[in-house]
């Protein structure tokens, strides 16, 4: 008999979304199509699902408050499991500016920090500070900044490596402050627990001064890859 695929369930009325998803399940599971007409099968020719897991813009979003410590601009719970395949991750994307002083600024971005006077609404993390970070880890850390009202972006890539459940993971990170790039960082092998939920966040500080918005939150998503 022939085998159902798209077109065929097309033909019996179908919707053509419904009919894509299902060929998609039945062929290769986590894929939504292929790359250059190859068979879907094969690792090299498939389109792993990704999408926004998080996604926020604002004018501001946020800011850093009136203190000198690191005050969450933004951050998100990953669940329990999430990262059980290797190569499974995140692409952090942040992006704002800087108050108009010559104070000196930072942001950093980090994997469940010791955070105090933090709020999480199905997921979501917002306000509170990041005292340290604890059993986690520090990916990217632009240090201190005086830029006067430039622009800023950090970027980070965290994925799993190795077996499911070794709790073995690669992270990467970059930053630009107005017209400057920052370079990127030498990779991280963080050991975060895959068992239970991670937290990632990014902060703002105004770190010497302790002026509110030195350090504004304008866009900030989290894409999930497979």
């Amino acid at each position: 008999m022939t085998f159902p695929n798209k077109e065929n369930l097309c033909h019996v009325g179908t919707p053509w979304a419904l009919a894509n998803e299902l060929e998609n399940q039945i062929f290769s599971p986590n894929a939504t199509s292929t790359f250059g007409g190859s068979n879907p099968i094969t690792a090299n020719g498939v389109f792993y699902e990704e999408g926004n897991i998080y996604r926020v813009t604002g004018n501001p979003f946020s800011a850093n408050a009136a203190d000198t410590t690191d005050d969450i601009l933004g951050g998100i719970v990953i669940p329990a499991g999430a990262f059980d395949v290797s190569s499974r991750g995140l692409i952090i994307s942040a992006q704002g500016k800087f108050g108009a002083t010559a104070n000196n600024k930072r942001f950093r971005i980090w994997v469940n920090p010791t955070m105090s006077g933090q709020t999480v609404t199905n997921g979501v993390i917002s306000g509170g500070t990041v005292t340290g970070a604890g059993s986690g880890v520090l990916l990217l850390d632009s240090g201190a900044q005086t830029g006067n009202a430039v622009g800023w972006g950090a970027y980070t890539n965290y994925a799993k490596i190795g077996a499911a459940g070794s709790n073995t993971q690669y992270s990467q990170s970059q930053f630009i402050t107005g017209t400057t790039h920052g370079g990127i960082t030498v990779p991280l092998f963080p050991t975060q627990t895959e068992s239970a939920v991670m937290n990632f966040v990014i902060t703002g500080a105004s770190q010497t001064t302790g002026a509110a918005a030195d350090v504004i939150l304008n866009f900030f998503v989290v894409t999930g890859t497979n």
